[in-house]
């Protein structure tokens, strides 16, 4: 008979991740790392000249009054956490024309969640779609 058990706490800082917009950016001090209040004239100049126009051009683009520049771009701001238990567990038997084994091994998360920037707290998405869930187990026998 064998058993394993493994406890596991992983801890990502600094992932890159694209940060999706949200209604509350100017409002939330949460996205503080995305947003550029009170822009320079060269921080202005550079947005009218990189971006891209589905309609109007840069020359508007200088026109227009800025009061904040919103940076949805991929950052390395992300965190995330995982923890949980993996487990194992089998046992094996002789029998008459060879051996007899029997196995259970999976996973259980506590936690799995994530930030999209540095001063948002930590967001489970553990039983989510698309996400992982909070119990798996994988059982054989031969």
């Amino acid at each position: 008979m064998t058993l394993d058990l493994t406890y596991f706490r992983t801890v990502f800082k600094d992932r890159m991740q694209a940060t999706t917009y949200s209604s509350t950016v100017l409002s939330d001090p949460s996205y503080a790392a995305i947003v550029t209040r009170s822009p320079s004239a060269a921080e202005i100049s550079y947005i009218c000249n990189h971006a891209v126009y589905l309609q109007g051009t840069a020359a508007q683009c200088y026109g227009l009054p800025v009061g904040a520049i919103i940076d949805l771009r991929v950052h390395n701001f992300a965190r995330a956490l995982t923890e949980g238990v993996d487990f194992n567990a089998g046992y094996a038997h002789p029998a008459p024309l060879g051996e007899l084994n029997f196995t259970l091994s999976g996973t259980w998360l506590r936690e799995f969640s994530q930030a999209q920037l540095p001063d948002m707290p930590l967001t489970s998405l553990l039983n989510t779609q698309n996400e992982p869930i909070n119990l798996r187990f994988r059982a054989s026998d031969g």
